[in-house]
């Protein structure tokens, strides 16, 4: 499958075999009519029907599903949307839940093969965007906050902060340009749900989505951050001091005060020992 996604299409022509007789379900004697076959044009495209009735007919109680989680393999590379559809299509054939988009989740090993996938799909039509909407982890709906079906998704996000440091911040970074500026609050939150570490996107897209919501006296932005500090305090703390540190910041030291009394957590932040910049 794999292989078929990368090269779906400008095949060398390849002569079609049409069967006309002896046809076993176990392919254990097939009859061609060469003749006929000489006659029609070569096909120049993986036939998935074809492949997909092969593969079954052979190993009739393969896991399409765990096939599909194999897809992590050096020689894996999709190049365009058609590659994706490729995969979809193949699923769609033998399975009638929905596609496991744990498949492109997760950590990789060849990571520069996942994150070109996650690229095709973030920007692909929205047919391909929804296969986001079934992920395992997405942030609670809120009727306060525009939905998206692709920045809902905790593991969506989860999985460019990996590979941002597996790969190049450079390559991420623009993934996340449109929902910072469209979508972000929802952005926020799944990134305070991440389980990776403080790394340098994380930091730098989250540090300046808490800069904006500290700065703002919006009391929607002041309920958003009581749900950040909910989810994971200290990296709202971190949030904090980065934003007193950069150049200029020694005057929000009395926004930063006014936030911490508005949610109730000037103690904890006084006495977190995460870092003493703000006690200071």
């Amino acid at each position: 499958l794999g292989m078929m996604a990368r090269t779906h299409s400008g095949l060398p022509a390849s002569p079609v075999l049409p069967i006309t007789a002896g046809f076993n379900a176990d392919f254990s004697h097939l009859a061609f009519d060469f003749e006929l076959a000489e006659q029609k044009p070569g096909a120049t495209a993986w036939h998935v029907p074809h492949f997909v009735q092969a593969v079954r007919a052979v190993c009739p109680t393969l896991n399409w599903r765990a096939a599909l989680l194999a897809l992590d393999a050096p020689s894996f590379r999709v190049r365009d949307v058609e590659g994706v559809q490729l995969l979809l299509s193949a699923y769609s054939l033998v399975a009638s839940d929905a596609f496991p988009v744990e498949a492109f989740l997760g950590r990789w090993q060849n990571t520069a093969a996942q994150l070109a996938l996650l690229k095709i799909c973030i920007s692909g039509p929205p047919h391909i965007q929804e296969l986001f909407q079934t992920s395992a982890r997405r942030t609670p709906r809120d009727p306060s906050l525009r939905d998206s079906v692709l920045w809902g998704s905790v593991d969506l996000i989860e999985a460019l902060v990996a590979l941002s440091d597996a790969e190049s911040m450079a390559d991420v970074l623009p993934l996340l340009e449109a929902p910072k500026a469209a979508f972000p609050e929802l952005l926020a939150l799944g990134l305070v749900h991440c389980k990776e570490s403080w790394g340098p996107l994380h930091r730098t897209v989250l540090g300046s989505l808490l800069a904006r919501f500290i700065s703002s006296r919006n009391p929607q932005d002041t309920a958003l951050l009581e749900r950040l500090w909910g989810v994971n305090s200290s990296l709202v703390v971190q949030g904090m001091v980065d934003m007193y540190r950069a150049p200029g910041g020694g005057g929000a030291i009395p926004r930063l005060f006014d936030i911490a009394l508005e949610l109730g957590v000037l103690l904890q932040v006084l006495g977190s020992k995460q870092d003493r910049a703000l006690v200071l």
